[in-house]
């Protein structure tokens, strides 16, 4: 059974990372999800068609019940801000690869993604010992390019118009430089 991984840290308020459940999905998660400027680099998404809530929480429980994905939630108290899916966990995989999305446009530009970024990619490397973690990014998306570099991602090529960015254990930035205090990460 793939193991559960929480952590809490400090910003400017407090904020967790959990699994998310199905009892996360509402009706604001599925808002994000359906607003074109939110998914405008999420191809998938916008191709899937309307997100309903009932659809949602199918994914989520597929990923749940998957061995080799997760999806993590941001929370401020008891708010989910942002989501982030990690995919090829398994023994056998030479990397990880992560996603992450901040919801409402109020919370972004406040470093949260970086913050989130950087806490998804600790997780997968100290709680289950991933070495390298990528992502892939639009090249038209220079604000996620900038997201993943701050939280310690280097760039490892570019094709046809997508960035490929990644983390490799031991080169990681401290938590203070994505503006983190009091971080704790725990493994269930």
């Amino acid at each position: 059974m793939k193991p559960r991984c929480w952590a809490e840290f400090e910003m400017t308020a407090h904020f967790g990372m959990r699994s998310l459940t199905v009892d996360d999905v509402s009706e604001a998660y599925v808002g994000w999800l359906n607003d074109p400027q939110t998914t405008r680099y999420m191809p998938c998404v916008a191709k899937s068609g309307p997100v309903t809530i009932e659809s949602q929480r199918d994914y989520v429980r597929w990923i749940l019940d998957s061995e080799d994905a997760c999806i993590m939630g941001l929370f401020r108290d008891s708010r989910l801000v942002g989501t982030s899916g990690a995919q090829r966990l398994g023994a056998d995989s030479e990397f990880a690869t992560i996603g992450v999305l901040i919801g409402s446009a109020d919370d972004r530009g406040r470093g949260l993604g970086t913050a989130f970024v950087w806490g998804v990619t600790e997780l997968l490397h100290s709680q289950l010992a991933m070495r390298e973690v990528r992502a892939t990014i639009a090249a038209t998306n220079p604000a996620s390019v900038a997201v993943f570099r701050k939280a310690g991602y280097s760039e490892c090529g570019e094709v046809d118009g997508v960035i490929t960015v990644r983390s490799v254990e031991g080169q990681r930035v401290e938590a203070a430089r994505v503006g983190i205090r009091g971080w704790r990460s725990f493994r269930a």
